[in-house]
């Protein structure tokens, strides 16, 4: 006896339905996909995993970092203000001069905290890359750009729009992934710099020796 398994898809989510309008529009675009996308069980898990939770996440991932750099900034001018305050009202006590002090420590903190996290370089390319993926999806969906027989050379083959759709969606995934991870800011840096290339610029190659050294790329 065979049990059949519920639609996840016909499912209504607590978490993803409700109040937010950027869930909602995650939910039915996904299910718009899956119509055009090949009936199969890999595709329905890739745009699960790989489009219908990331676009949701890095959504929410874009606002959070987006509060985070407003407020650091906002806290460190205020104590900048408060410091120069109490030089300017002549504070020569020494428990003055101590609050002087825990304030240079704090905003010496917060400056720290935004140069290891980034939340302004990770709002913004988290913002990218929802609306990249958002695009990407509605594009598919209709057939606009290069989803459309046209840009495919004048083929309707479903199967060859889903594999430029899973590619698109990979590769605009690819700098927010990276920024994730520790060092993700270099890594990032580092490889736009090596796919710009250009003349003068320097690329790491490694001689018959074992060696590493520094060549213009020509």
């Amino acid at each position: 006896m065979s049990m059949e398994m519920p639609d996840p898809w016909e499912m209504p989510s607590k978490k993803l339905r409700g109040s937010r309008p950027h869930h909602m529009e995650a939910d039915h675009l996904s299910k718009c996909i899956l119509e055009r996308a090949p009936d199969n069980v890999c595709a329905r898990e890739f745009v699960e995993h790989r489009f219908r939770f990331p676009l949701t996440n890095y959504r929410r991932r874009s606002t959070t970092s987006a509060g985070l750099h407003i407020a650091i900034n906002l806290l460190s001018t205020a104590l900048g203000l408060a410091t120069a305050s109490i030089v300017a009202a002549g504070g020569d006590s020494s428990f003055w001069k101590a609050m002087i002090i825990a304030v240079g420590l704090v905003v010496s903190l917060l400056a720290g905290v935004n140069q290891v996290l980034r939340p302004g370089q990770r709002n913004l390319t988290y913002a990218r890359t929802w609306l990249e993926l958002r695009t990407q999806g509605w594009q598919y969906v209709w057939g606009l750009g290069d989803y459309g027989p046209r840009a495919a050379g004048g083929s309707d083959d479903e199967r060859t729009m889903w594999a430029l759709f899973v590619t698109r969606v990979i590769g605009t995934q690819h700098d927010a992934e990276k920024i994730a991870e520790p060092g993700g800011e270099e890594a990032t840096a580092a490889s736009k710099i090596t796919e710009a290339g250009g003349e003068g610029a320097t690329v790491r190659r490694t001689r018959p020796d074992g060696e590493q050294g520094a060549t213009p790329e020509k």
